[in-house]
């Protein structure tokens, strides 16, 4: 995925995948992002006051590293303050949450797909469900103060399930062996 400015970046860092502990980072954590907040050497962030008024510590893939100091190079001079994010319209005020969600769709409509900020989120923990994740090690991934929050994940990898069952008993029944 090509950036042209500054603003693609933070989906970058909401779709990382290769994150050495994956967790999943929300639209307003991203944008709330300062520079103070980089671990470089340790290729983390430390996400203050994020889901559940917590503060965490998210380890971030190779990709999204570069990718954040190639967005670092891009920086006006003037942006405002130590956000790590800025308003490419308005410099002197930091990305907007709406900015980086409007982003999403149009490189989702662009590539004829129907996708959102939160669909990453909601893909990425269904998808560890489905690969057999423990429910609470995905409430620790997507720091979530409540295993109910995750378990709504749950309900939709049961489609899996029954999709996987009806494939099932379709070979079965094709081969006579009941």
């Amino acid at each position: 995925m090509g950036f042209d400015h500054g603003v693609g970046h933070p989906l970058l860092l909401l779709g990382d995948a290769k994150a050495p502990n994956y967790r999943k980072k929300k639209v307003s954590e991203v944008v709330h992002l300062q520079m103070e907040h980089i671990d470089w050497t340790q290729q983390a962030l430390q996400i203050v006051q994020g889901k559940g008024r917590k503060d965490r510590r998210v380890y971030i893939s190779p990709d999204a590293v570069t990718s954040l100091q190639a967005c670092l190079t891009l920086r006006p001079a003037h942006a405002m303050g130590t956000y790590v994010f800025w308003n490419q319209k308005r410099p002197h005020r930091p990305l907007s949450i709406t900015a980086v969600q409007k982003k999403m769709e149009r490189y989702a409509q662009a590539a004829g797909i129907k996708a959102s900020c939160h669909w990453l989120r909601h893909t990425f923990a269904s998808n560890l469900l489905e690969h057999g994740t423990e429910i609470v090690t995905i409430k620790e991934f997507l720091g979530h103060a409540s295993i109910a929050s995750s378990e709504r994940y749950a309900r939709v990898s049961n489609q899996k399930v029954k999709q996987e069952y009806l494939r099932s008993m379709q070979k079965i029944l094709h081969q006579g062996k009941v």
